[in-house]
């Protein structure tokens, strides 16, 4: 066989070669992935077909629609991608099909892309994402929603309780803050309620609960009065307070103000009268405050059996208890915040 005729065998050689393994050619995508060949004139001629679309990187499940690519000299390409792909009806938000809908980043016949893409109806939050419908977005809110209800107990001097103490007293006398300074925090609506204990060991209470009847409280009655005191420190010092009136081991009064950077801390010391918080997440957000951006959160308060989800400022009946809930905020900083977070929880047993 001479030189030309050696060169003719492997032409034809190499002709069928490509024949074959172009033309029988079937790529899979179960994700409408890379799906599809080289059509007729090059990336098109059905394009690649069910490729970076056909439903897209994400569809509603399933199979692509795919498509078989004509090109020259009858070859033909097949390729099924998928409807289906990384996300199906509800994609990381729950929207309508992840990260790809109808739609495209390419043409049809000829381009990059079939029916679908890599953008589309969907997305990252559909209904029902992270913060709520549509997104991370809460509800708004406004400062001004808290409440400033009192429960709050002093030394003689005007000086803060600062330290846990428990100790049997007794209502010497019941005044309202109405025609008298009943020092800071402490509005003209509330009482100064004034207690003694052995010896001459005197405590002042101040005392702004809503529905208090005034009868729940009169001079000459016996109680246990327990404060629990801690100081948070951080940058500044600020006292976290919870004082109760309770009799033969039952809940009768009780008022807690707790604070600290970032969210609120609630009271923990109640479970001995069988009432606990718990934080049942942010609620909405006061997007026109600066520095310190105001959430508030609402509160699960349990009373034996009896439960309730309140959100600042309310009240509800827990079982035989009345709670008032002033305030349960979270201050996120967004550049210059210096301000702690407030848990302001106040209630009374009825009859």
């Amino acid at each position: 066989m001479n030189e030309r005729s050696r060169v003719l065998l492997v032409l034809v050689v190499m002709a069928a070669s490509c024949d074959a393994g172009v033309k029988g050619t079937t790529v899979t995508g179960s994700g409408g992935g890379p799906a599809g060949g080289m059509g007729g004139g090059g990336v098109a001629g059905g394009g690649v077909a069910g490729g970076v679309a056909g439903g897209g990187v994400a569809g509603g499940g399933g199979t692509s629609t795919g498509g078989t690519a004509a090109g020259p000299g009858g070859r033909s390409v097949t390729a099924t991608g998928g409807a289906g792909g990384v996300a199906g009806a509800g994609a990381t938000g729950g929207g309508a099909g992840g990260l790809a809908g109808a739609g495209a980043s390419g043409a049809a016949a000829g381009g990059r892309a079939g029916s679908g893409a890599i953008g589309g109806a969907g997305g990252l939050a559909g209904s029902g994402a992270i913060g709520g419908a549509g997104g991370l977005a809460l509800p708004s809110c406004s400062s001004t929603n808290r409440g400033y209800y009192v429960v709050r107990a002093e030394m003689p001097d005007g000086t803060p309780v600062a330290a846990s103490m428990t100790a049997a007293v007794t209502i010497a006398s019941v005044t309202s803050c109405a025609g008298q300074a009943c020092g800071a925090g402490a509005p003209a609506s509330a009482s100064r309620v004034v207690v003694t204990g052995g010896g001459s060991t005197q405590w002042t209470l101040y005392l702004d609960v809503p529905g208090l009847p005034a009868s729940l409280l009169q001079p000459g009655d016996a109680f246990d009065l327990t404060i629990d005191a801690t100081m948070d420190t951080l940058l500044f010092p600020s006292l976290n307070q919870t004082v109760v009136l309770s009799r033969a081991g039952k809940l009768i009064l009780f008022g807690a103000r707790m604070s600290k950077f970032g969210i609120a801390p609630l009271p923990t010391n109640l479970g001995s009268f069988g009432l606990s918080f718990q934080d049942q997440g942010a609620v909405c957000d006061d997007r026109a405050t600066v520095n310190c951006r105001r959430r508030a959160h609402a509160v699960r308060i349990s009373f034996g059996s009896a439960k309730a989800d309140v959100v600042e400022p309310a009240t509800a009946q827990v079982g035989s208890l009345s709670v008032s809930v002033a305030a349960f905020e979270e201050l996120r900083d967004t550049g210059n915040c210096d301000t702690k977070a407030d848990a302001i929880i106040v209630g009374f047993a009825t009859p």
